[in-house]
């Protein structure tokens, strides 16, 4: 092998390098569904004689390392959604199709806030929530839901850490706000 091909190799196995590195560092940086669920210590005296089906949740955005690092997807978003109700007992059944639900839930992610950098990351969400009538095919509750939460400097010592449980944590907020709010429902 000569010179220029062993440079060439030393290059391939550089980019490969990094690129694996980039690949780890994305998916340590990704918020997780599980860290996402609000605690089951919810004790709702309300429940639904009902079903419900929870559509694919849009306006989420894929976590980008380079760029802006972390932020909320929108799969773990709805994975996260999906355990919550689930943890709830609000519903009888959570997930089963439209045609056989009695109800459809849809959440959009409107705003994801958070900062760049800082010793305490705070990040703000705010998610719209709408329910839906499967039988009349009409919305019948809707709602904005803002949430905010920090991960102090001493929750993490690494920034990209800390963005990441404050995503975790402004997600657990949102969806203990939401079920807050559904179980005041007459349905």
């Amino acid at each position: 092998m000569n010179s220029k091909e062993k440079k060439k190799m030393k290059k391939i196995k550089y980019a490969l390098i990094l690129a694996i590195m980039l690949l780890i560092i994305s998916c340590s940086m990704t918020p997780k569904p599980i860290n996402m669920i609000p605690s089951k210590d919810n004790n709702f005296s309300t429940r639904f004689n009902k079903t419900l089906n929870v559509n694919m949740t849009f306006g989420g955005r894929e976590t980008d390392p380079i760029i802006e690092g972390s932020k909320i997807d929108n799969v773990s978003f709805t994975l996260a959604l999906l355990m919550a109700l689930e943890n709830s007992e609000l519903f009888d059944e959570i997930n089963s199709s439209v045609n056989e639900a009695d109800f459809t839930l849809k959440a959009i992610i409107l705003s994801q806030d958070q900062p760049l950098m800082g010793l305490d990351m705070t990040v703000t969400l705010i998610v719209k929530y709408s329910l839906y009538d499967n039988l009349d095919k009409k919305e019948i509750w809707s709602e904005d839901i803002l949430s905010r939460y920090t991960a102090a400097f001493g929750d993490a010592l690494v920034g990209m850490t800390r963005l990441k449980k404050a995503n975790e944590g402004s997600v657990r907020q949102n969806l203990r706000l939401l079920l807050e709010s559904l179980s005041k429902l007459k349905l």
